[in-house]
């Protein structure tokens, strides 16, 4: 019961966060949106009514394939996580020997719709679905998300220094003329917030090395120690899989589609759809550091992260960027919320009802 009450208000708390991002990016957008139709001429109107107008005006086509390509990701991803789970399910020698599909699949969806609504619960649901139907103990499908949570770390970070090297003359041109730039714009080199936090890191550093011994001692630093080794042990656990290749071929297809359905979204709304791939990519790294952010799905986070990169980097006008990014936001979310359900309803069908 207790457990429950925290998760609640924990619901709530975050919730309340994205909220309140959301009407902070209403209240900025809406302010734009005003000056912007003073500018043209044109009588006062309220940024919702212009959302409204553009989810009217979006090309559902493109939508459509975005829908397509989230449920090829999350085929993909139930197809590698299966490929981790079926040397465990062979152990058990329960004359079942490979965990079947179609529960790979629903769990991994469920573990979606749960994380819309708690974050971070959906992988312990998921974990919970395949201990239910095949009777892998929760322990052990628990270490093959932890290594489903670090190639997804891995790939991100992959995607960050990608999108780093294809736009690098959007970011750094960004940064020479707002954080290298005095208020009379004349250069000022290096902003005081960079230069604080440079000599804090290598103040770290000195004191690490000063006090490592005193520091390797104590529970914090055995803690993130483990955390490492897992994380190490993890990645080299692929080589003991069948067919890592095919593995390897499954996260780079994941993280691909995860991309697209960013990049063919700009084709879905009119002032995005001249934008390139490579932004497509960058603005794609925003938006996934904003669904990092423990709102429930989210909310929030994610359109003040891609509206922040649409404006900066690419001029759009925040009316349309804040537009984009709840369009973008809207189609996989109602695709976690929806699928997530039926996954639900269809489980116990699929299984007959049974349990392992």
């Amino acid at each position: 019961m207790k457990s429950n009450i925290i998760k609640g208000l924990q619901f709530l708390l975050f919730l309340s966060i994205g909220l309140g991002i959301l009407y902070y990016l209403y209240y900025t957008s809406n302010a734009s949106y005003q000056e912007q139709l003073i500018a043209e001429g044109k009588p006062p109107q309220d940024y919702l009514v212009k959302l409204g107008q553009d989810f009217a005006g979006v090309n559902y086509f493109w939508i459509g394939m975005v829908v397509l390509v989230y449920l090829a990701s999350n085929v993909s991803r139930a197809i590698r996580w299966k490929m981790l789970l079926d040397p465990l399910k062979t152990a058990q020698g329960d004359g079942v020997p490979k965990v079947r599909f179609h529960n790979a699949f629903f769990a991994t969806l469920i573990n979606y719709v749960v994380n819309s609504v708690f974050p971070r619960a959906g992988e312990v649901a998921r974990c919970g679905v395949i201990r239910a139907y095949e009777g892998i103990s929760l322990e052990k499908v628990l270490g093959t998300v932890f290594l489903d949570r670090v190639l997804d770390v891995v790939m991100l970070a992959l995607m960050m220094g990608l999108a780093l090297l294809l736009e690098f003359d959007n970011l750094w041109g960004y940064l020479s003329e707002n954080a290298f730039q005095s208020e009379d714009g004349q250069s000022s080199g290096l902003p005081i917030w960079i230069w604080i936090g440079m000599g804090v890191i290598l103040l770290c550093g000195i004191l690490f090395f000063v006090f490592r011994k005193q520091l390797m001692q104590t529970a914090m630093y055995k803690k993130i120690e483990s955390l490492v080794m897992g994380f190490v042990a993890g990645l080299r656990s692929i080589q003991q899989l069948n067919n890592p290749l095919a593995f390897v071929a499954h996260t780079i297809f994941i993280w691909l589609m995860y991309y697209l359905m960013l990049y063919l979204a700009f084709f879905a709304f009119a002032p995005t759809e001249h934008l390139s791939m490579s932004a497509g990519l960058l603005v794609f790294v925003f938006g996934a550091l904003g669904i990092v952010v423990p709102s429930p799905g989210g909310i929030g986070s994610y359109q003040f992260f891609v509206s922040t990169a649409l404006v900066s980097f690419y001029s759009l006008n925040q009316a349309d960027a804040l537009s984009f990014a709840n369009i973008a936001f809207a189609a996989p979310f109602l695709c976690n919320i929806i699928f997530g359900i039926l996954a639900f309803v269809l489980l116990p069908v699929f299984n007959g009802g049974k349990k392992s």
